[in-house]
């Protein structure tokens, strides 16, 4: 299972970890219809999920989380596409590094639910530190999700397990089916999220957070939604699209920003600026907006930014084809395609 979690899904990092720029890669927007298709998959993924679900309820929160798709007991959940799913975080991929090897090594392999971990490297973007386990603070968690489509393909052919992954890797291609979506969110407490920007020079209230970014509850603690992967096998090849917050430290530092239609010129390509520190708002261009509007899409969302569209390990453009595409989310990620 820790191969196949590492193939079927992205990892979505937040910018806690800043990494450097490596010369021989390149980063761009792949061009106006891919950058459409990652707002798209964004819109459908936010929009109300509508009746049978309680209201407020988000279509993406009513997907199978990672411990549904991974856990042996449940080979039926999701086939029922009303299903509710349970919110549980995991420690993020960030933290691994941060925890005792027995530990990391039953989070990678089993899924075990986990509470917000130590993010890894806090230090590159002023993230605040100690780690503190109880009450969760200075950390990152984690929220995976697969849509019905996806998370059927896996159960049905048994790639949730490693005698699936093995009969698997002997056989065909692993093709998933054209409407399948994957999520991967990273959230950081409130009073956290408030300290790290002091840290950055913006100083926002509690108040403000909440209404500028997406919250959720978890025993007790409220987290912002700081960034979001989604991976859609819709083009048919595999897309990966990032989102993070507008006021997240760093936002395009090292590659840039890059998105050819959901922002207003001349926002759609950032270059990278001083490290940790702010860029302009993504002001929603009006053929987004119009979709934010159809779609029935909450105020908050406008505050997140498409950070890049990747298509391809390698730039499809020609003055660097075949050199490699540096990731959206400024670490590397392997993904299925």
């Amino acid at each position: 299972m820790n191969i196949m979690k590492h193939i079927i899904g992205a990892t979505l990092a937040t910018v806690i970890a800043a990494g450097a720029a490596h010369a021989q890669s390149v980063a761009y927007s792949p061009g106006i219809k891919y950058d459409r298709a990652s707002w798209n998959a964004f819109v459908a993924a936010v929009k109300p999920a509508g009746a049978p679900h309680p209201p407020g309820t988000l279509t993406f929160e009513t997907w199978a989380t990672d411990a549904d798709t991974f856990d042996q007991l449940q080979p039926v959940l999701g086939d029922d596409a009303a299903t509710p799913h349970e919110r549980r975080f995991q420690a993020s991929f960030l933290a691994l590094a941060h925890l005792p090897a027995n530990l990391a090594a039953r989070l990678e392999v089993e899924g075990v639910p986990a509470p917000c971990g130590a993010p890894g490297n806090p230090a590159s973007g002023n993230f605040p530190t100690p780690y503190i386990k109880s009450p969760p603070a200075n950390c990152v968690a984690e929220e995976v999700r697969r849509n019905r489509a996806s998370f059927l393909h896996i159960v049905r052919n048994g790639l949730n397990s490693i005698a699936g992954l093995q009969k698997a890797f002997a056989g065909p291609d692993i093709t998933f089916p054209q409407d399948a979506v994957e999520l991967k969110a990273d959230w950081v407490p409130v009073p956290t999220l408030i300290a790290w920007l002091s840290d950055n020079g913006v100083n926002v209230s509690p108040r403000f957070v909440a209404q500028n970014y997406f919250i959720t509850q978890q025993d007790g603690t409220a987290y912002a939604l700081t960034s979001m992967r989604i991976s859609t096998k819709g083009l048919p090849d595999w897309l990966w699209a990032t989102f993070e917050h507008r006021l997240n430290p760093g936002r395009c530092d090292t590659m840039g920003c890059y998105d050819d239609y959901g922002v207003l010129p001349p926002l759609t390509r950032i270059p990278p600026g001083t490290p940790n520190k702010q860029y302009a708002a993504c002001v929603k261009s009006p053929q987004l907006a119009a979709m934010f509007k159809s779609a029935g899409i909450a105020d908050v969302w406008d505050n997140y930014c498409l950070k890049a569209t990747q298509i391809d390990f390698v730039s499809t453009q020609p003055a660097t084809r075949g050199q490699p595409v540096l990731d959206g989310d400024r670490r590397g990620c392997a993904g299925d395609r």
